[in-house]
């Protein structure tokens, strides 16, 4: 039991080489994925070598693969740089030929398992106003929740069948926004029934069409839980998106590191209040000695009857997740990574 508590960690790390960082994270805090960023990325054959180093060394450590994660959404979150494809941003996406958003999730899904990314936290199911946001800016398919469902479908489905697991995102929608959640609480003061007629279309259809994954929201939605922002809230994540909603899949809290959600009490409180919420994974994006804080209070607290429940229920989700991973590429073949890329750049 204690040896898998960490499975619910997602975290960050410094640095482009499989490191001593690396080795803590996998052997003993034991996380059930990474997260990439920019700083961790040179070029696709350095990414697919450290990719593959890093589950060579978690199959022998942990007998288990990990989630390796990416924002790949295209536009300006988009972690790689050339001679991996540019993916225009999803404002521009919904503008052209619906065919385009296909033709670009699938290379986009293809380059990532090429070199060993299985998990893309995209597709962005938020609806956004004339001028959302800046933090938002490009990045949603729309104001229309019909055409953002369509699109997100698309995108969702073609990165599953390309073997990478989509993460849609961020429930119960964050369009509305007026603040960014990367420094401040967001407040969207909507009722369920104009959500329903609006921000949670997306989501709805995403779930009818199997999407395997969701990642929270950092704002508060008083009108659905007064108290708590939806990352936190049991009445947002269980209540509605689980019971109401009738969503299987596992969810991913956004990072919680936020300012969002620092208001909400210390870390041990967020961390006990995310698990009573049923977040499946914990994701923290740069501090590693959070995440050496996390795995202490996972494993201090591993007979207790609340986690010993949130662990049994959550496993079972993350399980069927394993489930979508392509065993054969769980490990980057550099040598193929060579040839297309190298095809790419003569190509042009």
């Amino acid at each position: 039991m204690k040896k898998q508590q960490g499975i619910h960690i997602v975290s960050g790390f410094p640095g482009t080489q499989f490191s001593h960082e690396l080795r803590f994270l996998i052997k003993n805090v034991q996380v059930g994925g990474l997260i990439f960023f920019k700083h961790n990325i040179v070029d696709p054959f350095q990414l697919a070598e450290l990719c593959a180093f890093i589950q060579k060394y978690a199959l022998d450590t942990l007998e288990r693969p990990l989630f390796l994660a990416i924002d790949h959404e295209g536009g300006k979150v988009q972690r790689t740089t050339k001679p991996f494809t540019n993916i225009p941003a999803a404002t521009e996406l919904a503008r052209a030929n619906p065919d385009l958003i296909e033709k670009y999730a699938r290379v986009a899904a293809h380059e990532l398992k090429l070199v060993g990314i299985n998990m893309n936290f995209a597709p962005v199911a938020d609806i956004s106003p004339s001028s959302p946001h800046q933090f938002l800016e490009g990045r949603t398919y729309g104001s229309d929740p019909k055409t953002v469902s369509i699109h997100v479908v698309a995108l969702m489905k073609n990165l599953l069948n390309q073997g990478i697991i989509p993460t849609v995102k961020h429930f119960p929608g964050l369009g509305e926004a007026l603040l960014d959640p990367h420094e401040t609480l967001p407040i969207i003061s909507r009722d369920l029934m104009d959500m329903e007629q609006w921000e949670l279309i997306p989501f709805h259809s995403a779930i009818k069409a199997g999407t395997p994954s969701i990642m929270t929201s950092h704002a508060l939605y008083p009108k659905l839980d007064e108290k708590f922002p939806a990352t936190l809230s049991r009445k947002i994540l269980v209540d509605l998106l689980r019971k109401k909603m009738n969503f299987s899949g596992t969810v991913i809290s956004d990072d919680l590191e936020m300012g969002a959600i620092s208001k909400f009490g210390d870390f041990e409180t967020i961390i006990n209040l995310a698990i009573e919420a049923e977040n499946d994974f914990l994701l923290l994006c740069h501090d590693i000695e959070l995440v050496a804080k996390l795995s202490q209070i996972l494993t201090r607290d591993s007979g207790k009857e609340h986690i010993l429940k949130y662990h049994h229920n959550s496993l079972e989700r993350i399980n069927k997740l394993y489930g979508l991973l392509d065993k054969l590429a769980i490990i980057p073949q550099i040598e193929k990574v060579k040839e297309y890329f190298e095809n790419i750049q003569n190509d042009k």
